[in-house]
């Protein structure tokens, strides 16, 4: 399926955008994420290295909604980063 990697990639993007949006107030067209990511690959490939971890459950997305924005943000950084959940 020639197209396949590029709408998984997609789909990762989408979703690493909703998670980031939802627990750490950090979308993917927000100045923050544009002043980090200003190379839209690069920027692209961290949303979709968010997208790619598993889907958040409730103790996680409970842990993250407590935690606030920055530290979701960074919470959600190293478990991108290591591709599982660091909460």
């Amino acid at each position: 399926i020639p197209y396949k990697n590029i709408f998984l990639d997609g789909a990762r993007i989408i979703t690493g955008h909703t998670i980031q949006g939802r627990f750490a107030d950090y979308s993917y067209t927000g100045e923050k994420a544009e002043s980090e990511y200003p190379d839209l690959n690069k920027r692209n490939k961290f949303f979709a290295s968010v997208g790619a971890l598993p889907a958040v459950n409730i103790q996680t997305g409970n842990v993250l909604r407590e935690a606030g924005h920055e530290r979701s943000f960074s919470m959600i950084c190293d478990s991108a980063s290591k591709g599982k959940w660091m909460v």
